[in-house]
């Protein structure tokens, strides 16, 4: 767990020492992404912390629920994974934005 914190908090001396983990893409000019899939704002973020390292990325997988397999897979990855040191899993849809029709929601 220790290892998992110290990856997220550090000395800032100067504007260079800060980074930041986003996990959305919500908008550029004249356009907003809340149609386009989960996966796409993954690794639209992951192309632009290599561009910029003031931008850092989280780990992450994807799986299919209803197969045993990839969920045994997945599993297995998110254990080495945390025992790396990174972060715990969250599960979320692909979609990023879930429309009803009485609402629109994020499950952040």
């Amino acid at each position: 767990m220790a290892r998992t914190i110290r990856r997220y908090y550090w000395d800032a001396n100067s504007i260079k020492d800060y980074k930041g983990t986003p996990f959305h893409v919500l908008a550029t000019e004249c356009q907003v992404f809340t149609d386009w899939s989960r996966r796409w704002h993954i690794e639209t973020l992951e192309a632009l912390a290599e561009a910029d390292p003031i931008l850092q990325t989280t780990g992450w997988n994807r799986f299919d629920g209803s197969k045993s397999q990839d969920c045994d897979a997945f599993t297995d990855w998110s254990l080495d994974h945390t025992a790396g040191g990174g972060e715990g899993m969250i599960i979320k849809p692909n979609a990023f934005l879930r429309k009803t029709e009485r609402a629109s929601s994020n499950p952040l």
